[in-house]
């Protein structure tokens, strides 16, 4: 398929309307527009109005004004957001998909922006906002407003919907701030935005859910057959790396060494005992929570499944030990249908559960929620390296309604460091789409926010899980062109291709947890790159805003200079070729540290929090290079 080239003015397809004209908005500071809302607007239709009328302001100077429909004197020009009664001669909305947006011009130089009646409105806005007045919004704080007195729209006739209906970017810095994240269109489950932004999708357990319904300190010393059946001894076990909560380590202290397997254990999914109580805990949790619209029933975060004679005999009939989980979670979904038949049931195809049953299918309403966690994230899900994994969507896409992808885009033993998996984020992406996914988590580094180029990760995976026909190409470079500025963004494009290009020819499995670089960035290729980054720190020497953003962007860069610096020199010295590391390492590691304390980061791994960032992180460096140095 022939991508679409242009950046957000191309973000979706439009035709002109077949008699509309363009629309002159404003002129000499003057403007013959109205804002017009429905007679009895819903919040989000408010706030779809506010959000144009403070850009159109800003962008024009001119005080646009918002009314109700019933106050539109006859014959005047209109902007009309939301659903009017304008907009409902126009279009049938009944027929709308959840996020669905529709902008259109009118013979009369009357404009529509409206959609489903949850956000489609908002974001129509949004689009509006984006494609035709050029509004970006780079981070939470940060955006581009263009000015100018005069404003004219050329003819819309759009209506899209987008592919994916649950999209969430999980970083930090994308949906800390609710508001940056509607603008984003994330609406996943960490984004808490209110209702009158459109909301989010709400989990009842966003995953690893059977801990949280079958506790093993309330269940396994009355119930042990509710627990997995390994080597013929029902056992329980929760993982000391998981955090042991306190009455876990009391039920283990209590139990016979055989009783107890330290790896962790799930659910004996042939008891229909235990699956009758754990349907009713989660009916119990959805009634707590009425603004759950999914709930999770789905495996602990480990191994230790069930081998009893009815667990063994299904999966070994399917092939995999997802078919006794399907099996399982449908009879559960059936159950809760009966009571919230709008609740979708989410469970997991994961490590040992990734591959699909032979003939097994999820039910109508059960998600299947693939994990993409074994696959190297160098190269695409369509690459031979990748194939066992690219089967494996490919099977559940045919026998399940309702799949989702659960897809990693960091490093989560060290979000600090390059991670070179830009060029598969699109194309995944598309894949993804392309095999029946509705839904799409890119689990980020959601514990800092000066990771390895975050900012830009997340706008361009937001506006690809909006939109995954966008170039990503011409996305990242309208990222860095307009944050980092157009000199020094040029240049670090460059310098990831480099980065990028050095990881290809090591070819390195790169997988989603890597201690260090010493796999596919030689000393001499990470020598090479301090060329590239000295001439994108000198484009910005002189401008603060700039200079900070490149530093927080260049943090990833530098730690693994300081932590090889000694290696890397004496290997270029060598060789006799120059040496482009910094003059003062010692002065480098204080820099990273205080930079990343400054915007807030004291976490720099998964499950390491500020325990982990002072002990392993902040004081070896201290050590490394103290302070006379």
């Amino acid at each position: 398929m022939k991508r679409l080239t242009l950046i957000l003015s191309a973000l979706l397809l439009v035709t002109a309307a077949a008699n509309a004209q363009s629309v002159t908005l404003t002129n000499n500071n003057e403007t013959a527009y109205t804002i017009v809302l429905p007679d009895e607007p819903t919040p989000v239709e408010k706030t779809a109005a506010s959000e144009l009328q403070s850009y159109l302001t800003e962008i024009t100077g001119v005080a646009f004004k918002t009314i109700s429909e019933k106050d539109l004197p006859a014959g005047a020009k209109a902007i009309y957001v939301g659903k009017t009664n304008k907009a409902l001669k126009t279009v049938d909305f009944s027929t709308f998909k959840l996020d669905e947006i529709f902008m259109k011009s009118l013979d009369d130089g009357s404009i529509i922006l409206a959609g489903h009646d949850q956000r489609g409105t908002l974001y129509a806005v949004y689009t509006f906002l984006e494609d035709k007045l050029g509004v970006r919004w780079w981070t939470d704080t940060e955006s581009t407003v263009p000015k100018t007195p005069n404003l004219t729209i050329a003819p819309l006739d759009v209506r899209y919907a987008p592919k994916l209906t649950y999209r969430e970017t999980f970083y930090r810095v994308a949906f800390s701030n609710p508001i940056f994240a509607a603008r984003c269109k994330n609406n996943g489950s960490h984004c808490i935005i209110s209702p009158e932004y459109g909301g989010h999708c709400t989990y009842q357990y966003f995953v690893h859910s059977f801990y949280n319904l079958i506790p093993g300190e309330k269940y396994f010393k009355d119930h042990p057959d509710w627990f997995p059946e390994i080597n013929g001894v029902r056992k329980f076990g929760y993982p000391g790396w998981a955090g042991q909560p306190a009455p876990v380590r009391e039920l283990i202290a209590s139990l016979k060494p055989e009783q107890v397997h330290n790896a962790g254990t799930q659910l004996c999914l042939s008891n229909d005992e235990m699956r009758a109580e754990l349907t009713k805990n989660a009916l119990e949790a959805l009634r707590k929570n009425p603004n759950a619209t999914i709930i999770s029933i789905s495996q602990n975060d480990w191994h230790g499944y069930c081998e009893c004679e009815k667990c063994r005999a299904l999966d070994e009939a399917e092939g995999t030990h997802a078919a006794s989980l399907i099996n399982f979670v449908n009879k559960v979904a059936e159950d809760i249908e009966k009571e919230f038949p709008n609740v979708w049931v989410d469970t997991l195809a994961y490590q040992y559960t990734r591959k699909p049953p032979k003939t097994i299918k999820a039910r109508h309403n059960v998600i299947v929620r693939l994990c993409t966690i074994e696959c190297s994230f160098l190269k695409p899900l369509t690459d031979v390296t990748n194939k066992a994994l690219k089967d494996d969507i490919e099977g559940w896409a045919k026998i399940a309604p309702h799949l989702f992808i659960w897809d990693y885009t960091t490093d989560f033993w060290h979000y600090l460091q390059p991670h070179p998996n830009f060029r598969v984020l699109a194309p995944n992406i598309r894949f993804f789409v392309d095999n029946n996914a509705i839904g799409v988590f890119e689990e980020g580094d959601y514990g800092t926010t000066v990771g390895d180029f975050v900012h830009a990760r997340s706008w361009v995976i937001a506006h690809l899980l909006w939109n995954p026909d966008l170039d990503e190409n011409a996305l990242w470079n309208e990222f860095f062109v307009n944050y980092y500025g157009s000199k020094a963004g040029s240049i670090l494009l460059k310098y990831i291709n480099f980065i990028h290009d050095k990881a290809m020819e090591s070819n390195v499995y790169l997988r989603c947890f890597m201690l260090n670089t010493d796999q596919w960035l030689t000393p001499e290729a990470l020598n090479q790159s301090g060329q590239i980054v000295a001439r994108a720190r000198d484009a910005v020497k002189d401008d603060p805003v700039l200079k900070h953003r490149v530093d927080v962007a260049l943090l990833s860069y530098d730690l693994i200079w300081v932590r090889n610096y000694a290696r890397v020199k004496q290997t270029v010295e060598k060789s006799g070729q120059p040496f482009y590391g910094p003059e003062n390492p010692g002065a480098v590691a204080r820099a990273i540290i205080d930079l990343a304390e400054k915007e807030g980061t004291f976490q720099y791994k998964e499950g390491g929090g500020s325990w982990a960032w002072e002990n392993e992180l902040k004081i070896p460096l201290k050590k490394m290079y103290p302070e006379k140095d």
